[in-house]
């Protein structure tokens, strides 16, 4: 009785996290299903030891259906799973230059100065595209100012603006936009004589929350944008989900693939050295750069991890 019990009980289990699943591919339809795709590697996790499960017990039906929706699942996943980030295939040629990024939301209630500052200083790339800056740590982005002078941020009194920080001068024109109520801000500048346009987005929570109406409000900005073009920020979504891929594609980009877990949930009141458990911070990039690594750096005491990009760019000469 009690064999029988546990087998309908897996079954049970098995059946609902395969629905949760096939809701995940469905994330076009309704904003609902695009907050489940946002843990579909978790799912997958899950499925596994039911899918042995099934094979030991010769329950053929329920081992097709989950080994269906795993595979399915994964398929629609391939460009982001581990082990499928940039790699450069290619010796670069004289018209491309690198170009690094580092992405990072230093949370609006950071105070460890120290701890940022010391990400500023290993990572030193050509642009820094913060969120979450607020009084509690602008310490940090004013420390900034010795390497990369250039500064740009749009003040919100909600979780802290949003900003850049670069080497390189900024050109002074209308394509700098700030979108004080949006988190987004929009800006050029000038590299080694071209012009590189650059995007910072932070959304907000997913359904249920007010994502969706955040990216519908900023569909005309994203259409202005030029290329070359990045666009980096705390999108609060996976790389695979429909908000970050409709981004890319109302600016033209391309996620770059490669899944890095970057948030962990200091907020409910675990220490910073706990997991990363969600991959929210996403990179985009117009067909100008090619993306040759990406990784998280050492932590900043923030419950995102900076992520570090460098891309190839072409340039003209």
């Amino acid at each position: 009785m009690i064999r029988y019990a546990l087998g309908g009980l897996a079954s049970n289990l098995a059946s609902i996290i395969c629905l949760l699943l096939i809701a995940s591919w469905l994330q076009r339809v309704h904003p609902a299903f695009d907050s489940i795709s946002h843990f579909r590697m978790h799912l997958v996790v899950l499925l596994v030891p039911f899918i042995f499960t099934f094979l030991i017990a010769r329950k053929k039906k329920r081992l097709v259906l989950s080994i269906a929706t795993l595979v399915i699942t994964m398929g629609l996943s391939a460009p982001y799973l581990p082990g499928m980030g940039p790699i450069l295939l290619y010796t670069p040629a004289p018209s491309q230059k690198r170009f690094s990024i580092v992405q990072f939301n230093m949370r609006f209630n950071n105070s460890d100065i120290a701890a940022i500052t010391s990400v500023f200083r290993s990572a030193n790339p050509d642009v820094f595209i913060l969120q979450e800056l607020t009084n509690v740590n602008i310490a940090a982005m004013n420390a900034l100012k010795e390497t990369h002078p250039h500064q740009f941020s749009c003040i919100s009194t909600v979780v802290g603006s949003v900003a850049i920080a670069s080497r390189h001068p900024f050109l002074n024109n209308d394509v700098q936009v700030c979108s004080r109520r949006k988190g987004y801000l929009a800006a050029q500048i000038d590299f080694a004589g071209q012009t590189i346009t650059l995007a910072n987005l932070h959304t907000r929570w997913p359904w249920p929350f007010q994502q969706a109406r955040q990216l519908k409000d900023l569909e005309d900005q994203f259409g202005k944008l030029n290329p070359p073009l990045i666009v980096a920020g705390d999108f609060n979504s996976a790389p695979w989900s429909h908000a970050a891929q409709k981004v890319a594609r109302l600016t033209q980009t391309n996620v770059v693939t490669g899944l890095l877990f970057t948030w962990k949930p200091v907020s409910f009141g675990l220490d910073t050295n706990f997991p990363s458990l969600l991959s929210l911070d996403q990179t985009l990039h117009s067909r100008e750069f090619v993306p040759i690594k990406r990784r998280k750096l050492r932590e900043g005491s923030s419950d995102h991890s900076p992520i570090l990009t460098e891309f190839l760019l072409s340039t003209r000469g």
